[in-house]
């Protein structure tokens, strides 16, 4: 089941986010960044994200258990303040390569065009090579747009994916 996340939520998918950047960024992103992340903070920020727009965050349940989510709403860039984003997406590891982050795409795309938003934008970074082949098998492709990105030390490339409706 997917539906829109409560507060009471906000632990797991604190939980989730960490885990999950631990596993999907592992020798992209510097260890130290990686284990300096905190699952409090992140619980805490997404509990005032989902308070303040009950409609940011997607969640996939199954089972009673959170396994995945999506945050979406209007796009940050200068040029997409009228269009799409998805802000994050982010599957439990433990639940990857079962169509959960699939459904949660189809599902934020549809809340977005519902929303009269035609073209959706994303951010995910050069180095990982399993989003950027998830999210071209979902017809999204590079627009042009690129920027730089720091942790800790190191400073990567995020690029800019698109789809329209």
């Amino acid at each position: 089941m997917i539906r829109f996340a409560t507060p009471v939520d906000a632990g797991r998918i604190g939980e989730i986010h960490v885990v999950t950047w631990r596993a999907a960024y592992r020798g992209i992103v510097p260890d130290a960044f990686l284990e300096s992340l905190s699952v409090g903070k992140r619980a805490a920020g997404w509990r005032r994200g989902i308070e303040a727009d009950p409609q940011l965050v997607l969640v996939s349940e199954h089972e009673g258990k959170i396994d995945g989510w999506v945050a979406i709403g209007t796009g940050r860039d200068d040029d997409t303040k009228t269009e799409g984003e998805v802000y994050a997406l982010y599957v439990a590891p433990e639940s990857w390569r079962q169509g959960i982050g699939r459904a949660l795409m189809e599902k934020a795309e549809e809340e977005l065009w519902n929303r009269a938003l035609n073209r959706t934008v994303l951010w995910v970074l050069e180095q990982n090579d399993r989003a950027l082949r998830f999210y071209e098998s979902l017809h999204y492709s590079a627009d042009g747009r690129t920027k730089e990105v720091n942790f800790t030390d190191t400073t990567l490339t995020e690029l800019r994916y698109e789809k329209r409706k």
